[in-house]
Order: C-alpha cells, then sequence, then structure tokens
C-alpha cells in the first residue's frame, strides 16, 4: 500500500461517513522484522493486535520507522476500522532509516570510523593524522550515533 493509497481510503472513509480515529494505549510485543506490535488501549477496550510500526507497509525494508520503548504509550491511529499503525510514541527505543541499499546508522559509522578516524591529512611539513583528543572525540559521537540507533 502506497501513500497515496493511505491517503485515498483516508478520503473513501470520509465520504462513507466511517470515523478516521486515534486511540491511546501502552505498546507490547514490538517486532522491528515484521514491523508490527500490541497495543493494550488505555480506555479499557480489547487488545490491539497486529498494529503497523509504520503507516504504509509494502514488502521493502525502506523508509523511516520508529521503534517506541516496550509498555510506554502510544498513539495508534486506524487507517480504516480494521488497520491502524502506531502515530506517535511517548519514548524512542530506536530509529531506522534506511533505503533497500543502505542505512543512515552504517553510513555515519563508516564516516566517523573509516574515514574520518584513518585520514591522513597533507600539512606543510608531510602527511599527519588527527590528535588523540579529536580521535577521542570521534569515538564520542560514533557512541552517539549508535545510542541515537540503538544498535
Amino acid at each position: 500500500m502506497t501513500i497515496k493509497d493511505v491517503i485515498y481510503n483516508m478520503f473513501q472513509q470520509f465520504l462513507n461517513k466511517e470515523k478516521v480515529y486515534s486511540k491511546i494505549g501502552v505498546v507490547s510485543n514490538i517486532n522491528t522484522t515484521t514491523k508490527l506490535c500490541n497495543v493494550m488501549p488505555n480506555d479499557g477496550s480489547p487488545e490491539l493486535f497486529n498494529v503497523r510500526l509504520q503507516a504504509v507497509k509494502d514488502a521493502s525494508d525502506t523508509g523511516i520507522t520508529i521503534i517506541p520503548k516496550n509498555n510506554t504509550n502510544v498513539i495508534v491511529t486506524f487507517i480504516n476500522n480494521k488497520v491502524g499503525f502506531i502515530s506517535q510514541c511517548e519514548e524512542v527505543d530506536k530509529i531506522i532509516i534506511s533505503n533497500s541499499t543502505e542505512s543512515l546508522k552504517d553510513i555515519l559509522n563508516d564516516l566517523i570510523n573509516d574515514a574520518l578516524k584513518n585520514a591522513i591529512i597533507q600539512t606543510p611539513a608531510g602527511p599527519g593524522q588527527f590528535d588523540a583528543a579529536t580521535l577521542l572525540k570521534f569515538t564520542t559521537i560514533n557512541t552517539s550515533v549508535n545510542n541515537l540507533f540503538n544498535s
């Protein structure tokens, strides 16, 4: 289903007087492979199963996926009366940004670990490298990148 299909379905629901609504609940059983989870609504209604982590679900593993922290509050927005997706979360556990061949985390790790840490800097005195303090800063930045993307 493409974003065009999602918008079309929401428009059709409006025309058919089918309500588009959201529920707040606690997320559990998060599966990053299938990009599905369960949500127990705070209003006492039955548990919601197979809630999407992304609004658009297709066969590719591309786009931005925000993985909520388990057992925290999320908002589930319904595309129709059977399909919902996580539209907002209280706490983020992991962010996945990728296309079919690359991920942002891998690109940043390669930049820091390979390109910058091993860079040869041309100076009037000859080739040089970054000093220890700068290399330590690169390591700190790399740790922050990995924490952001939760690896």
